[in-house]
C-alpha cells in the first residue's frame, strides 16, 4: 500500500513518496522543494510561512495524494505553465 501524505508529512518525504508531487506544490506557490528546510520542514509548516489557509492546504494534500491519476497531474502541469 502507497504511503499517504499528510500535513505532517515532511517536504522532502512527500517527494520521496511521489516524485512528481513537486509540480503539485509549485503550482500551490509551495517552492521549498530546493530549499534546505524541505530536510525537516512539514507541508503544513511550509504552506503556512506563504501565507496558504487551511482550505488550501488540504486541497494540496489532497491533490497530492491523487496524483496517480493521470487528470490530476496534468492539470498540475498545465497550472504550473500556466503561472510562467
Amino acid at each position: 500500500m502507497k504511503q499517504k501524505i499528510t500535513r505532517q508529512t515532511i517536504i522532502a518525504d512527500a517527494v520521496k513518496i511521489n516524485p512528481m508531487a513537486p509540480q503539485i506544490m509549485f503550482s500551490y506557490g509551495l517552492h521549498c522543494i530546493g530549499c534546505h528546510v524541505s530536510l525537516w520542514e512539514t507541508i503544513e509548516q511550509g504552506c503556512m510561512g506563504h501565507g496558504m489557509d487551511s482550505k488550501q492546504i488540504d486541497k494540496m494534500v489532497e491533490e497530492l495524494n491523487g496524483l496517480e491519476k493521470k487528470k490530476t497531474a496534468k492539470k498540475a502541469v498545465k497550472k504550473v505553465k500556466k503561472s510562467k
